[in-house]
């Protein structure tokens, strides 16, 4: 309520509340990551809810700050004083569709496996299955149809989520660590 956004020269100030007022300052240059996520009726909306990691003090338990409720136009407007520039993104990766193949295998076949011959006897378990099938059936492919890695010369974007799609955007010259994990049997696929 009452959301106020303020710009200085090198941060912003977020003043909202109802009964208490709030006052979030966000540092331009200690922003590391800003998480954008968006749901599909929020999408038809026109609203979204941005989130801003910041540095913090070694002590501080929570190094985020949060804006409800703005839309494309503000979103662009902050991600612009951020920036300096908006992230325009020229490469896009997807993921393998191997990454449907062992989601279905794990959160489908084995599941619907185990439970037949653990509740053989059991009538509506095939009933169960096919609900539960066609439910896992249709999360596997939002997370896949959602999952994506862009990239350009100075941004990494990361889009993910089912429902609610996050898009996580941080300067590769803030970038501190990078983890690649690699199973053994996607060493001979050249996956990771």
């Amino acid at each position: 309520y009452h959301l106020i956004i303020s710009k200085f020269d090198y941060y912003l100030s977020v003043e909202y509340g109802l009964f208490n007022t709030k006052n979030q300052l966000i540092n331009k240059d200690k922003v590391q990551i800003i998480t954008i996520t968006q749901n599909y009726l929020q999408k038809k909306w026109n609203v979204l809810h941005l989130k801003f990691n910041q540095v913090g003090e070694e002590n501080s338990k929570n190094n985020s700050n949060n804006i409800l409720g703005i839309d494309e136009k503000e979103k662009n407007s902050i991600l612009e004083f951020l920036y300096n520039k908006l992230p325009i993104f020229e490469n896009r990766i997807k993921p393998n569709f191997r990454y449907i193949i062992s989601r279905t295998v794990a959160l489908i076949i084995l599941p619907v496996t185990i439970g037949f011959f653990l509740f053989s006897e059991n009538v509506p378990v095939l009933l169960y299955s096919i609900f539960y099938s066609i439910f896992a059936a249709v999360i596997i492919y939002f997370s896949f149809n959602n999952s994506r890695l862009s990239y350009n010369e100075h941004f990494i974007e990361k889009q993910s989520g089912i429902w609610d799609v996050e898009q996580k955007t941080l300067q590769i010259e803030k970038t501190q660590t990078v983890t690649i994990s690699q199973y053994f049997w996607q060493k001979r696929s050249d996956l990771g």
